[in-house]
């Protein structure tokens, strides 16, 4: 029983000692990796030499660089790229954005804009893209846009979105029908009145057609 008893113990201690070894091993190779990574954001090899920036016509290249948080001399892996596309996503006119970093420094910025697509009279003239999101408040009329009326735009802030309401939906509906390429329609609608019961659309040679109801 005795030898039992120590073999048994001897066993416990091993098994002990086994952990032991393959935890302080994880730690030491943990701490390597950490002091590494520490290294090398704490040094001038991962620092910004250039920024190129393309893609951009209505977004200036200086706003793209004060979004992005990339400067000349600052360090491109503090930030996520997925937290920098991120926030250039969330400025109204850019749709997405691509970055690319070379080991000497140099960022590639190449964002897609969103393309004004509607115009809606609020104050000011509310600029839309496709997907209905607003791009800017402009105080001019665009000739070569599709004219929205006949609903109200709750928050009508660049980067919100219009038609977002449960009860919108099928105007929203109606919207991308009127777009499909099968009805030859796209370019050809200068104005859409969406009211509750009606709704109304004016093509660029003033044929005004109605749909008494959205379901139609």
């Amino acid at each position: 029983d005795f030898m039992k008893k120590m073999e048994k113990k001897k066993r416990k201690l091993n098994k002990k000692k086994r952990y032991f070894r393959i935890f302080s091993r994880f730690f030491i190779f943990f701490s390597f990796i950490f002091l590494i990574i520490f290294a090398l954001k704490n040094s001038n090899f991962f620092n910004v030499t250039s920024i190129s920036i393309e893609g951009n016509k209505n977004v200036s290249a200086a706003k793209i660089k004060k979004v992005s948080g990339l400067h000349k001399g600052s360090k491109f892996f503090v930030v996520s790229k997925k937290d920098r596309v991120k926030k250039l996503k969330s400025v109204p006119y850019i749709e997405d954005a691509k970055i690319s970093y070379n080991l000497r420094g140099r960022v590639s910025i190449r964002v897609k804009e969103r393309v004004p697509y509607y115009q809606l009279d609020v104050n000011d003239y509310l600029l839309v893209d496709d997907n209905f999101r607003i791009l800017e408040n402009s105080d001019k009329k665009r000739d070569n846009l599709v004219n929205l009326s006949g609903f109200n735009v709750e928050n009508p802030q660049a980067g919100n979105y219009i038609l977002t309401n449960k009860e919108d939906r099928e105007k929203r509906d109606l919207l991308l029908e009127l777009r499909n390429d099968e009805y030859s329609l796209r370019g050809n609608i200068r104005d859409i009145e969406l009211l509750d019961s009606i709704s109304t659309f004016t093509t660029v040679d003033g044929v005004k057609i109605e749909f008494g109801s959205y379901s139609n």
